[in-house]
């Protein structure tokens, strides 16, 4: 079972002669999936990233920041750190912490980033006080060529009724970005966005 087998229901069929059955959740999601946000470079994307951080962490909410590899969990770490905001990394440098950084990421005021690899199909326990503030706020810091991956990363908030948000920010420097503005040649100094 997994929650995010609807988008690949013909591949299941095709290669393993699989049918999917989609099962309503136990209790309605109610989380709140904001427009992705679009920068031109990626220095621009992180300084919003930080910005968005800052502005969630200053309500006590929860985050979770979901980074493509280590070397961008690294760098958003160094830029909390610099801003001296307390903050835990669940990658595969540290995956011997995992399980004590998972068990905290849902505590009101906590900061987590991990990567793709880190931390999936893992509930992250909201306490009472995260509940009241809105629940664990997800920042995407990029799209990936499967939506399962994106909604994996997504359905880490709002959990079995509980209260969350999400939110992805791209640039066009994002490799994804580039391969399919490449695919349709367009060059990326030809969009200017409003």
């Amino acid at each position: 079972m997994t929650g995010t087998a609807k988008e690949a229901t013909n591949e299941l069929f095709y290669y393993y002669n699989l049918k999917v059955v989609p099962i309503p959740t136990h209790r309605k999601c109610i989380r709140k999936t904001y427009m992705s946000r679009i920068f031109l470079t990626k220095q621009q994307k992180q300084n919003a990233i930080i910005n968005e951080i800052r502005k969630i962490q200053a309500t006590s909410r929860p985050i979770l920041v979901g980074t493509a590899n280590i070397k961008d969990s690294q760098y958003i770490s160094q830029r909390l750190k610099d801003l001296n905001l307390d903050h835990q990394v669940l990658n595969a440098v540290y995956h011997a912490k995992e399980a004590q950084i998972v068990a905290g990421a849902g505590k009101s005021g906590s900061i987590v980033i991990a990567t793709n690899m880190a931390g999936r199909g893992t509930d992250i326990k909201l306490t009472d006080q995260s509940k009241k503030l809105g629940g664990l706020h997800v920042i995407a810091t990029e799209k990936f060529e499967s939506s399962r991956i994106d909604r994996q990363l997504y359905g880490r908030s709002s959990r079995q009724g509980d209260p969350g948000s999400a939110i992805a920010m791209v640039s066009l420097e994002d490799i994804l970005i580039r391969k399919y503005l490449r695919l349709f040649n367009i060059p990326i100094k030809w969009i200017s966005l409003i």
